[in-house]
Formats: C-alpha cells, sequence, structure tokens
C-alpha cells in the first residue's frame, strides 16, 4: 500500500511521488514521470477502482483509489497533465520562467559571460577573499613547541613551598570586666596578655620557624602600659604595627607531625601559680577581675618592661605530606606554663603526650584562643619585602622558615639575608656567693662593637608589635624566685654587613624586685633593677661567626676592654674581671644564623677570603690558591648549594686571572664539575643572569677535562656567550665591524674547541651517549648566539666543519644528533637575512636581472643560502633513509616553515615570496622523489634537476620589499671561499648520495607525504608568479608533467573529513570561522564536540589547500594554453590538467571550495572546448560522469553549480558544432547515468530529479538559443534520463537478490542493441555483478560478450581496418575473433552502426583512425576484466577454434 503525491517541477513538468504513509517529510520510495505517460485508462478487470498508466516504452503503471469519486478526480488530473505535455513547447517555456528563481536567473546571467580576462581576474579575486594561512589549521601547530630549542635562562623563582596564612583573632579568658566608665565599651581581658606563635617538627625534634609575636590586647589593656619607661608606641615611620596580627609561614618539607605551638606571657607580678589562681577560681568572677585589674594597674606602671611565661596551646597544622592544610583544627585548651619545664626539649614532649589525651595531664586555664589557618592570597607576593607584606589596608609578616640544613631543601641563595638568632638557654646561679639578692633574674642583650666604656649597643634588634623596629637591647623573660632558670626566648638580630673581632653580645643580668608597695616612693621605684652579672661572647673566631651552643662565665664587673679578658695572648694587665664562682661556666645560649653572605663552611670561608684579599690588590701565591682550591672538595653539598652563584663566580676569576697556571686550571676545573652535579633540579639556570665573565676566554683545560662535564656544557657555553655580550659593551666594540670584534686569537681557541668536541661526539656516542646528545646541542646554542656577535662566515665554517664530521652511513642516533643540531642552528631569530646576504647586497638592477635563479640544490646555492642549504641537502640525503631518519627531517622542515609563515615580522606578500623562493631547491627533492610520492601509473619518466648552475636559461628575479630584511649583512671571503669546496670527504659522499638511484627506497608513507606535500603548497603559493613561470620554464618537460603529478597527489591527499554530525556541511562553507587562536589551542579530545571541532579543522585545511591548488593549476593554464592546445587538447600535459581537475570533484570538499572549484571548470570548458568535443571522448565522458554525482548532492548550492555547469557542456557542444546538435554530450551523459546506477552511485532520486528540473529551465530561459531546437533537445535528454531511471527502479527492489539482478541488467542490455555504446556499459556493469558474487565463469561470458559486440562494430567499420599500424595482418586476426564470437555466442546479430565519434568504450585500439579513438597495444587489454577471470577459471582454451593472439612487436606494453 503506497500513497501518492502529483507535484509540479520548476521545468513544468509532473511527478507522482509514492511514500509509506500520508507524511511526505520523508524519502519518497519511487516515482512516476509523467512526461512519459501516453494515456490514461481503467482497469475493472485488475481490481475495484484500479487504472492504468501507459509509458512510451511500453511499460505501464496500476494504481488504485479508495473510492470510485476519488478514481474520477485522478483521472480527470491526469489527463489535464498529459494534455499539457503533449502540447507544443511554447506555453511550456513561459510556465518555466515564471517559476524560474532569483537564483536561477544569476545562472543564467553567469552562463552569457564570455571567459574573458576580466572575468578571470574577478575569479581570482574572488578565491582570494577570506583566505587563511596554509598553516593556520594544521593539527601540528599546536603541537610544535620550540622553548625547549634553546636554554631558556629565567631569573631564580625560589622552589614553590607550601604557604599559609596564621590569623591571630582573640584571645580572651574568664576574667573580664569594662575597663572604661562607657557602657559601650565591650568586655575585655583585665590585665595584658603577649603571644607568640612557632612552628615545631616534632618528627625531627626541632623548631622550624621564627617566633611571631602577636598584641591581641584592647585599647584600654594597651593604656596601662604606656607609663612604664622604654614602652611607648612607636609612632615614627620605622614603628611596627600595633595590630599585627598576620604572619606568613612556609613550611619546606610539610608533613602531619608539624604543630603551631602558642605561648602566652604576662607582666612579670610574681610566680606562674599565684598568677594563674585568680583565673582557675570560679568564686564571684566580677569581683575577682577588678581585684585583678587593679593591681596589674600597679604593676604594669612598675613592671612593665618584664615579661613572664603565663601559658600555652598547640595544634596541628597539615593534614598529610602533601601540604594539605588542616583548615577546620582547633588550638587546644590553655595550659598553664610550668616552671621547670620551658626548653624546646620539654615542649616537644609535651607534644607527643598531646598526640595521646589519655596521658596528658595538664592544668587548663579556663579561656579562649581564636587562630584560625588560611591558604595565602594572591594579593600577597611570594617575594618577602623587608619581612612585611601589604594586603588591603593591613599587614601579613613573613615570618623566616629555618629550612632544614639538608641538600635536597636548599637552593641557591637570591636575597640579602643577614639575621643571628640568640636563645637564652639556663643560667645556673644556685651555688653562687658574690650576690646576695640573685632570684628573679632577667637577662638584658646587647649588640655592641666595641668594649671601651663609652661605647653604646647597636639598634639591631628587631622590636615587639607597638615599639620601633629596631631597638638597641633585648630582654628575656623572668621566672620568679628561681635562682637556675630556664629560658625559652628567641631575640632576633640584625647582623652590619661587615663585622670585625669586636663584634660581641653583652649580657646583663638583673635581680627584679618584684614587691609592691601601692605607698611607696619614686626613689622604691627605682630600685627595680640590681645588676648580679655580666657575659659578653665575641661574634668571631677564626673569621667564622661562632654558633650552635655556648656556655659563658659571668663576671661581677665590666671594666673596659672586657674582651681582653678571656683571651691569654692579648690579655692587658690593668683588666680587672672579678668573675663569679671562679670563672665557672654558668650560662648557657645557642645562636643559630641565617646568613646570605656568611658561611659556616671553613674550607669556604678561607676561599673567599683569598679571593678577597687577592680583589684588594694584593699577591697570592698560586701555590697557596691550589691549596684553597683543593679544599673545596671537602665542602658539603647543601652549602656548595647555598653559595652556588658566589662560588662560581669566582671560580671563574681564577681561571681567566691565572691563565698560565695548569694546576689552577685543573683544580678550579673540578671544582666546577663538583659545582655542576650538585645542581639539583636544574639549579645552574638560575645562576647564569648572576654571573659574569669579566675576560673573553674559552674553558681552559676543557680537552683534559672528563666526558661528565658534558653533561653541564651548557652552562659553560652559556657563561661563555654572556661574556662574550659585556666584553662588546665594555670594550665599547659592538659597532665595529665583525670581524674586527674579538681577537684573532679567540676564534682560534673556539675553533680548538669544536674540533675537540667532534670525537667526543661522532665516536664516543655509544660510550656516553647522554653526555654526547647534551653536548652536541649545547654546541648548536653556542654557534647559533655567535652567530649575534661574531663574524658570520667564520661560524658558517665551524658550522660546516661540524657537519663534515657526520656521515651519511652514520647509525640512526648520529643522524638524531645532526638534525638536532641543524633545528637549533636554523632557530636563530634572524635565520632568513642570514640566508639572503647576497640578493641584498647587490645593486637592484643586478638583482632584477641575475641570470642565476636558484632553483636547485646546487653548491652555488648552498655558498649563496648556507644555512638553508645545508638543511634542504640533509633532508633530501634523509629521504633516502629508513622511516625515522625521514619523519625526523620532514618535521624539522616543516616546523621551520610554519615558523616563517605565522612569523609577524615577514607577512608582507613580499617577503613571503622571497622566503619561498629561498626554499624553491624543495621542488627539485620533491620531484627525484616524485615516484615515492604518487601512484605509479601517474608518473612519467624524469631524470633528477641538474645541480649545475650553468645550466639554468635566463630569467628576472622578483624584487622584494626588503624593509623588515638585514642589508648590512657581513660575510668574511676567506671562510665563505672554503664552504662546499674542498671539504671532507663526508661532503663528496654526501654529494653523490645524492644523484644515487632511488628506486631501492620504498614509498612513504601517509603522514611524510602530507607534510612534504603542503611544505611543497607553501612555497608554491607564496611564490611570485614571475618567479614561478620562470622556474616551470627552467625545468624539463618531464619535471613539468611531475610537477604537475605533485599539485594532483596535493589535491588527492585532503578530502575533507566528514563528521556524523548534521551540521558538519553547513559549517564547513565558512572558511574564517574559526578563530585562529582557538584553531591552535583547542586540545584534541573523545567527545562529540572534540570531534567535530578536528573534522573542522580538516576541512578548513582542505579548503585551503583546494584553493591553492587552483590558483596555481589556474595559472599554469594561462602560462601553457598553446601547450596545452596541441593536437586539439589530446596531449599528455592537458590530461594532467584535466585529472587535476576533476580530482577536486573525485574527492570530498567543502561547499566554499566548491563554488570555486565550478567556476574554475566553467573556465576550462570555455577556454579548451575541442578537448571536449573533437577527437577522442574520453575527457567528455570522465567529466559528465563526476558531474552527474554531483547533481545528487545533499547541498543546494552543489546541485545548482554542477547542473549549471553540465547545462554550460551541452551548450557549449551546441555552438561547437555550429549549432547542429550536441550529439556527444547526449550519448555520453545518458552512459554516465547508466554507469552510476550500475555502480550504485546515484541515490537520492529527487534530488536528482531536482537538478534535472534545473537543467530545464536554464534551457527554457535561454535567449540566445530559444529559437533553435537547442531546448527541445535538452527536453528530450531529461526525458531519456528519465526513462533509464524508470526502468532501473526495480533493480533498487532487487538489490539482495543477485540473479534477479542480473536478469534485469540483461534485459536492460538487450534493450539497447541500437546503442553498442549503452549496450556495453550494461555488459560491463553486468559482468561487475558476477565478479561480487564469484560467478566468474557468468562474468567471462560477459566480456566475450563484449568482444564480439566490438569485433561486430569494427567490422561494420571495415574502411578503417586498412589504417592502422597492424595492417592486413590486424585485419585477419580481428576478422577470426568476430567470426568465432558470432558463431560460438551471439548468433544473427544486426548492429546499428553508428559515427566514429561515438565509439567512447575503445580508448586506443590501434585498428581505429586516430581522430576517433586513442592507441593501445593489445586488443585483450580492450577486454579490462577478462584476462584475470581467464586465470582464476583457468580455462586459457577457452574453445578448440578460438585463435591465438600473438603481442605485436610494435605495439608498446
Amino acid at each position: 500500500r503506497r500513497y501518492f503525491y502529483l507535484t509540479q517541477l520548476p521545468d513544468g513538468s509532473y511527478i507522482l511521488n509514492s511514500y509509506k504513509d500520508e507524511k511526505i517529510s520523508k524519502e519518497s520510495k519511487g516515482c512516476i514521470f509523467l512526461d512519459s505517460c501516453i494515456d490514461v485508462v481503467q482497469c475493472p478487470k485488475m481490481r475495484r477502482n484500479t487504472f492504468e498508466l501507459k509509458m512510451l516504452d511500453k511499460y505501464s503503471h496500476y494504481l488504485a483509489a479508495e473510492t470510485e469519486s476519488e478514481m474520477g478526480d485522478w483521472l480527470a488530473t491526469l489527463r489535464k497533465v498529459i494534455q499539457a505535455n503533449t502540447e507544443g513547447l511554447g506555453p511550456e517555456k513561459k510556465e518555466a520562467a515564471e517559476l524560474l528563481p532569483g537564483e536561477d536567473l544569476r545562472w543564467r546571467r553567469l552562463l552569457m559571460q564570455p571567459h574573458t580576462h576580466t572575468h578571470r581576474q574577478l575569479s581570482k579575486l574572488s578565491r582570494s577573499e577570506g583566505r587563511q594561512n596554509l598553516f593556520s589549521f594544521d593539527p601540528e601547530v599546536k603541537r610544535l613547541d620550540f622553548s625547549g630549542l634553546e636554554v631558556d635562562i629565567q631569573p631564580f623563582e625560589e622552589r614553590s613551598r607550601p604557604r599559609f596564612l596564621v590569623n591571630c583573632h582573640s584571645l580572651t579568658f574568664n576574667l573580664l570586666a569594662q575597663l572604661n566608665d562607657s557602657s559601650k565599651d565591650p568586655l575585655s581581658n583585665v590585665e595584658p596578655f603577649f603571644l607568640s606563635l612557632a612552628l615545631f617538627d616534632l618528627k625531627n625534634c626541632c623548631k622550624i620557624s621564627a617566633d611571631f609575636h602577636v598584641d591581641l590586647n584592647s585599647g584600654s589593656v594597651q593604656e596601662m602600659l604606656h607609663d612604664s619607661s622604654n614602652q611607648q608606641p612607636g609612632n615614627s615611620s620605622d614603628a611596627l604595627p600595633l595590630f599585627c596580627t598576620k604572619g606568613v609561614f612556609s613550611v619546606t618539607n610539610p608533613h602531619p607531625e608539624i604543630f603551631l605551638v602558642a605561648r602566652v606571657e604576662k607582666v612579670l607580678q610574681g610566680s606562674i601559680a599565684h598568677s594563674v589562681e585568680p583565673y582557675v577560681k570560679n568564686s564571684d568572677p566580677a569581683k575577682t577581675a577588678q581585684k585583678v585589674h587593679k593591681l596589674a594597674k600597679v604593676v604594669c606602671s612598675r613592671l612593665g618592661r618584664y615579661r613572664m611565661p603565663f601559658a600555652w596551646a598547640v595544634r596541628s597544622v597539615f593534614k598529610d605530606s602533601q601540604g594539605a592544610l588542616d583548615l577546620d583544627g582547633k588550638f587546644s585548651p590553655l595550659y598553664k606554663q610550668e616552671s621547670s619545664k620551658l626548653s624546646t626539649e620539654d615542649l616537644l614532649k609535651f607534644l607527643a603526650e598531646f598526640k595521646k589525651p589519655e596521658k596528658t595531664k595538664l592544668q587548663v586555664i579556663p579561656g579562649q584562643l581564636n587562630v584560625t589557618l588560611e591558604c595565602v592570597p594572591l594579593e600577597l607576593s611570594s617575594k618577602n619585602s623587608a619581612e612585611r607584606q601589604e594586603q588591603r589596608g593591613s599587614v601579613a609578616l613573613e615570618i623566616d622558615e629555618f629550612v632544614p640544613e639538608v641538600a635536597k631543601y636548599c637552593c641557591p641563595f637570591t636575597t640579602y639575608r643577614n639575621r643571628l638568632y640568640v636563645y637564652p638557654l639556663h643560667l645556673k646561679y644556685d651555688s653562687q656567693k658574690t650576690f646576695a639578692k640573685a632570684r628573679n633574674i632577667a637577662i638584658r642583650v646587647e649588640f655592641k662593637d666595641s668594649d671601651e666604656g663609652d661605647a653604646k649597643a647597636l639598634k639591631c634588634f628587631y622590636g615587639k608589635p607597638g615599639g620601633p623596629l629596631f631597638t638597641s637591647h633585648a630582654y628575656a623573660c623572668v621566672l620568679h624566685h628561681n635562682q637556675s632558670p630556664e629560658f625559652y626566648d628567641e631575640i632576633k638580630i640584625q647582623l652590619p654587613i661587615h663585622l670585625h673581632q669586636k663584634h660581641h653580645l653583652l649580657f646583663t643580668f638583673y635581680h627584679i624586685s618584684c614587691e609592691i608597695n601601692t605607698k611607696g616612693t619614686a626613689k622604691k621605684q627605682d630600685t627595680v633593677e640590681t645588676t648580679v652579672g655580666f657575659a659578653w661572647l665575641p661574634l668571631l673566631k677564626d673569621g667564622l661567626i661562632v654558633t650552635s651552643e655556648q656556655q659563658l662565665p659571668i663576671s661581677a664587673n665590666l671594666p673596659a676592654g672586657y674582651l681582653s679578658a678571656g683571651d691569654t695572648e692579648a690579655r692587658k694587665p690593668n683588666i680587672d674581671v672579678k668573675w663569679v664562682d671562679g670563672a665557672k661556666a654558668l650560662f648557657k645560649l645557642k645562636l643559630h644564623l641565617e646568613s646570605t653572605i656568611y658561611t659556616q663552611d671553613r674550607h669556604l670561608h678561607k676561599f673567599f677570603q683569598y679571593c678577597q684579599m687577592i680583589q684588594g690588590g694584593a699577591k697570592g701565591a698560586p701555590g697557596e690558591l691550589v691549596k684553597y682550591l683543593k679544599c673545596l672538595h671537602a665542602m658539603e653539598i647543601q652549602v656548595m648549594i647555598q653559595f652556588l652563584p658566589v662560588i662560581l663566580m669566582q671560580l671563574f676569576r681564577v681561571l681567566t686571572s691565572h691563565p698560565e697556571e695548569e694546576e689552577v686550571a685543573i683544580n678550579s676545573t673540578m671544582v666546577l664539575r663538583k659545582a655542576t652535579h650538585c645542581s639539583f633540579g636544574g639549579l645552574l639556570h638560575t645562576v647564569v643572569p648572576s654571573l659574569r665573565w669579566e675576560q673573553v676566554e674559552t674553558c681552559p683545560g676543557w680537552d683534559t677535562s672528563p666526558s661528565s662535564s658534558f653533561q653541564y656544557s651548557w652552562f659553560f657555553f652559556e657563561i661563555l656567550v654572556k661574556s662574550m655580550a659585556l666584553y662588546l659593551l665594555d670594550e665599547n666594540k659592538i659597532k665595529l665591524p665583525r670581524p674586527q670584534r674579538f681577537p684573532e686569537s679567540y676564534g682560534h681557541a673556539l675553533h680548538s674547541l669544536l674540533l675537540s668536541i667532534i670525537p667526543h661526539v661522532n665516536i664516543r656516542y655509544s660510550e656516553i651517549p647522554e653526555e654526547s646528545r647534551n653536548v652536541n646541542f649545547s654546541l648548536a646554542n653556542l654557534l647559533k648566539r655567535c652567530l649575534t656577535f661574531m663574524d658570520r662566515g667564520f661560524i658558517f665554517n665551524l658550522i660546516n666543519d661540524y657537519i663534515s664530521g657526520f656521515s651519511p652511513k652514520d647509525p640512526k642516533l648520529l643522524v638524531e644528533y645532526k638534525f638536532e643540531f641543524l633545528q637549533t642552528i636554523c632557530n636563530h631569530e634572524h635565520y632568513i637575512p642570514l640566508n639572503l646576504p647576497m640578493n641584498f647586497a647587490k645593486p637592484k638592477f643586478q638583482r632584477t636581472h641575475d641570470v642565476n635563479l636558484e632553483y636547485s640544490l646546487s653548491d652555488e646555492y648552498c655558498r649563496h643560502h648556507f644555512l638553508v642549504g645545508v638543511l634542504l641537502r640533509e633532508t633530501s640525503i634523509a629521504l633516502k633513509d629508513n622511516s625515522d631518519v625521514r619523519y625526523l627531517a620532514i618535521s624539522i622542515l616543516k616546523s621551520l616553515l610554519i615558523k616563517h609563515a605565522l612569523d609577524n615580522r615577514y607577512q608582507h606578500k613580499n617577503q613571503q615570496a622571497k622566503i619561498a623562493q629561498l626554499y624553491l631547491p624543495l621542488a627539485g627533492i620533491l620531484l627525484e622523489n616524485v615516484q615515492r610520492l604518487a601512484s605509479p601509473e601517474n608518473l612519467y619518466l624524469c631524470t633528477p634537476m641538474s645541480t649545475s648552475v650553468s645550466n639554468f636559461r635566463a630569467g628576472g628575479c622578483i624584487v622584494a620589499d626588503v624593509g623588515c630584511f638585514n642589508k648590512g649583512t657581513s660575510y668574511s671571503s676567506p671562510y665563505l671561499s672554503c664552504l662546499f669546496f674542498g671539504s671532507s670527504r663526508s661532503m663528496q659522499m654526501r654529494k653523490s648520495s645524492t644523484r644515487s638511484s632511488l628506486s631501492h627506497f620504498g614509498r612513504l608513507d601517509q603522514y611524510e607525504i602530507r607534510s612534504l606535500l603542503v611544505c611543497y603548497l607553501y612555497v608554491v603559493k607564496m611564490l611570485s608568479e614571475d618567479t614561478l613561470l620562470s622556474y616551470w620554464n627552467k625545468i624539463s618537460p618531464q619535471e613539468l608533467m611531475n610537477v604537475l603529478v605533485l599539485i594532483d597527489r596535493k589535491s588527492q591527499t585532503m578530502p575533507v573529513l566528514r563528521s556524523r554530525a548534521s551540521t558538519m556541511q553547513a559549517r564547513l562553507q565558512h572558511l574564517g570561522s574559526l578563530d585562529s587562536s582557538f584553531t591552535l589551542n583547542h586540545s584534541a579530545g573523545t567527545s562529540e564536540a572534540d570531534i567535530v571541532h578536528q573534522a573542522l579543522l580538516e576541512g578548513n585545511l582542505t579548503t585551503e589547500v583546494t584553493l591553492t591548488v587552483l590558483d596555481t593549476i589556474t595559472f599554469f593554464t594561462q602560462c601553457f594554453k598553446n601547450q596545452l592546445s596541441n593536437n586539439d587538447g589530446h596531449n599528455p600535459l592537458m590530461k594532467k590538467v584535466f585529472d587535476v581537475h576533476l580530482a577536486f570533484l573525485k574527492n570530498g570538499q567543502s561547499e566554499a571550495a566548491l563554488k570555486h572549484i565550478f567556476a574554475s571548470l566553467r573556465a576550462f570548458i570555455n577556454k579548451f572546448p575541442a578537448a571536449f568535443f573533437k577527437g577522442r571522448v574520453t575527457m567528455c565522458s570522465a567529466f559528465c560522469y563526476e558531474v552527474l554525482k554531483c547533481c545528487t548532492s545533499k547541498l543546494n548550492s552543489t546541485r545548482s553549480e554542477a547542473s549549471a555547469l553540465l547545462y554550460l557542456l551541452m551548450k557549449n557542444n551546441f555552438e561547437f558544432t555550429k549549432r547542429k546538435t550536441f550529439l556527444r554530450t547526449h550519448l555520453q551523459i545518458i552512459i554516465a547515468v547508466s554507469q552510476l546506477i550500475a555502480d550504485v552511485a546515484l541515490s537520492g532520486s529527487s534530488r536528482f530529479q531536482e537538478s534535472l528540473s534545473i537543467i530545464n529551465n536554464f534551457a527554457n530561459s535561454d535567449r540566445p538559443v530559444k529559437a533553435t531546437a537547442f531546448p527541445s533537445e535538452v527536453k528530450d535528454l531529461t526525458k531519456r534520463i528519465r526513462t533509464v531511471l524508470m526502468a532501473t527502479a526495480q533493480m533498487k527492489e532487487h538489490e539482495k537478490d543477485p540473479e534477479m539482478l542480473v536478469d534485469l541488467h540483461f534485459s536492460l542490455a538487450k534493450s539497447y542493441a541500437s546503442t553498442p555504446e549503452l549496450r556495453k556499459t550494461w555488459l560491463d556493469s553486468m559482468a561487475k555483478i558476477h565478479v561480487k558474487n564469484g560467478d566468474f565463469s557468468e562474468a567471462a561470458m560477459c566480456y566475450v560478450h563484449v568482444a564480439a559486440l566490438v569485433a561486430e562494430f569494427l567490422h561494420r567499420k571495415s574502411e578503417c581496418f586498412m589504417c592502422g599500424r597492424w595492417g592486413r595482418g590486424g585485419r585477419e586476426l580481428i576478422l577470426k575473433i568476430f567470426l568465432f564470437c558470432k558463431a560460438s555466442l551471439m548468433g544473427n546479430v544486426s548492429f546499428l552502426l553508428l559515427e566514429a565519434e561515438m565509439v567512447p568504450w575503445w580508448a586506443g585500439f590501434p585498428f581505429i583512425r586516430v581522430d576517433t579513438l586513442a592507441h593501445l597495444g593489445n586488443p585483450e587489454s580492450e577486454i579490462p576484466g577478462f584476462p584475470p577471470i581467464s586465470k582464476k577459471l583457468q580455462i586459457y582454451p577457452l574453445h578448440p577454434s578460438f585463435p591465438h593472439i600473438p603481442q605485436s612487436p610494435s605495439t608498446p606494453t
């Protein structure tokens, strides 16, 4: 059951479309074209309400209606349609004109235009709109990484460490009160408390940060301290902020056992137990608070500067070892500070117990400490600035980290730091008898630079919050009634840059009177401090700063010159020191140095001391220097890492200041090697910017240094390059000519250095692979940098010497070294000017009329364009190597061209043309390898391009705009004279290898072919037209043919990738729709969006390739029009040009590209009509086949373009025959339709019908041919096509029934007995179906039928037998074939003899006239499927009377 809808087509004809249901939105199941219907009658015998449609070809269609009235309506309507079809063409043309849409009118105007020069220019401009860079859409662009091609020297950035912000909010206890009369003030603590925080590492049992002091007291509490001396808040600009509550901590080695410890102190008042008691009691907190506050005011006014321990708390910092902050953690309760457990060791024991709460037996003080951990905000810079970091108006202090003294955690010092941390530990005063009162002991620490009596303390102690930034002294906490107190204080000192023997720490011990007398007088207030001893510690000992633990005796007095009292050699006789307790060591302390200028390593200190002495003008003995250099081997590795820039700087100075001392050079080099080995994590990269080689020299002792130095050869070469630059600036030689900038001895030294490296690369590569690769890369960078500073001819000579050390027979590893070296050199920032020195040096007239346009890879070319010549020559050799080497060479060449194409400096058209001309020998390389790029049937015998410059004819050189190029490039002639002439033996082997045969090399793979052709297309696209024409004129005819082979191959390697996305085709029509930055940076994935994106990239790249090939082939056609027109266009050159055009239609293209392709094909038809309509029909046949396939496209624009092109072909054929007929095109279209049906390539019948309607519209509305028979012949052609389609409709229904399908093919072939061409087409199609099904016998019979058909035709055309090259013998042979086929198979068959030009399928039989058929060597080859099938069947003697077909000696094979 089917539903039929009657529809009128744009050409005025009617069609019945059948559907499965009443919905017409789906594809129709079949169609009946009523212009072939001759009558409609009722058929009551078949079925009720049935009627018959009678067709021209004696077929009938039977349809049935639902009711009798409905059948009557159908009959009346169909009879009107038939009547309209039988009437003349006049009304039909009028109706068609009314239905002609605006788009068809545009096509009509376009087809009327003649093919003039203006039209060609418009087409060229149209193709140039919206064009993109050829490499913009290449998927490899985003994968290119040029960062590794050069050592990237950046200023050192400190190793990223976990950093976090400690934000202190509040500290409150249970005793709170309003201290002012105002009731609006919030409750606050009744006395001041002072908070300090620090990080402790329980795992390594140490403190890992400095103290962070915080003052969280309210304003009213702060006022309690203002009356105490030396406690005025700092009002100057150098004062620390009063309420600095944020600190930034960093941890190099995070782990869960790092804790943040908070210590709480208060003003000295008495014992810790006595001070804690009011806070622990629960009775009347308000009354207790007022009592404590009243007492605290008195204490603060008298003892405000002294502190006592009060409480402590702890919390964890990290969750794991990766540095994840424990943001949800809180501080523990506030524990009472035990007076006997103040040391770090006791605290670490408490932390260990804190991890086990069941073992914790500490007294808790009711209170709350609100401190949070936060990630460091972006507003906080990673660099500390005077220990402060601004953050939105507030201040965050960066706290020093004490990095573990382990090599893996150390890094070179990059910021100035010179601090000393002093930790008083213990004072043992319980057995002294000198002082009566020495219980509440306070320690005052001062830093002095003299021991004279009037010497003042230096202001270098860091202050506390609210005080000045630096003070002249610091106090330690006081323990009440304790004669052997312990201390935990940290005193931070900023050391002077220059220290001497008089710098020392002075400790003064006081007994503090804690008695509170509310009625006391001012005199009693002065007795708060009672001196109970002095101690001092000289800071330097043997030139090193004293660190670690120290134990000092205590003196009861402090005489002038006291520093010499402990020195027996320098002791003065008049100094009387009274020691406490017999000068026993009663005071223990510890010092920690954080300095980037003072080292603790004795060996390094002595080396630095010697270097400083030499720089001061003193003369040192080389032997003493060697001793110090040898001692440096005992230096600790972490010390060397920290002072690495300074060490290297001094070593280079030593090397250059003692050039004659071999032992100094050797020992210095050994220390340098040790320094390079200590460069964990690429530390050497960080120190190059800070180094300066005062004297330009190569490394002494390089030849004798072990190969392990090559691992870090880049470092020495970078220092060498930096020294060269500084030398030119310091000596003011930067403006001198390059040969005069450096002394001749330096050039010899550099050459000797290169010669010493070559054996380590070319010979020892297997022994030291990593070192040899590194030194190869480093040497390339050195020579590339030298091109900037030195004589470039000299550097080219060095490059040539180095490349000559490689051989074509080198193993793969050495070939990789060679190309890595070349890639690095070719990535010089001025690579283009380096390759174009000679042309720019010539006058303009000489450049324009230069007879040596360098198109080949000759010695002359390589001498003029050295770098690109070496690269192309090595690439040519690499193409003869294995796939890995080929891939490497092609990748480097392609990446270099991409770099040129995207270089903003050379975007002018003339500059790009000059760059393309530079790479023109690449075309010769591809022509030498053309048989590996293209299929064998497309090749023409080609000899390699001559390497002699004298073979070139004169040509004009295009003068480019050279504004961006370096015109002042100079070369030293002595060095250029030796390049590529008289060089090493390996270079001669290289050239002989280039001329060798390529027959033993296999085909290139798809990636290699595609990359090479894209590079070639870039060169062709960017070349100026004059240069391109000169190049085509220079090469031989065979090479010119293979140029077209390359272009044809390129058009076939980039088909559009089709995506399943329904919008793909619509999106591909917008060539410039993709943003370049998105294109280059979008990462490929597997999602649907990523697949669509990659397809769009590929489609846009294909479109650009297509337009570039169109530009090239159009220009080629214009230049070689006369050669293409030879022999009426039937010549090999025309065949290749036509194949290029046809390849566009055979391969999928974007809609934007198809528009220009069809325009180019229209111009091609107009330019060469004889090639299509005269002589052989091969071009016309192939053209019709491909265009008809486009008529079934799903794109409306493509169908319109294809229909217009087909109509233009028919019309031009009609005009070519002087308006007689277009019989050739008519027949070829019918044959093409039959082939498409047989090949199941004619899908979308409704779309094809629409295309036929468009063709009819063109014919009906074309005024110049309106009065001719042309419109009626076009309509007759469309009717015949529809007849063929209707006849093959049943084939589609029987696609899965091979036998029925073959029967239908045979019936159709039999019906074309009057048209041998169509009959042969269907017989060939039937043979293909038999072969596909494995029925080889039946297929063979089909081919024998074809042979009989051909023999009969040739027999009827007997007058041409004697014209063939076989003469009479050939005629007798073909007659035997004919008689056998006719007697055995065909019986009595009559044939119609058509015109000679209507034999399109016998392309090349040697007996037919030349103007009709092309030459073909073997008659058997005219039946292409027969020989292989006969072999499969093993039926070579098919019949006893079948004649043997000899091979004619004159027949080409």
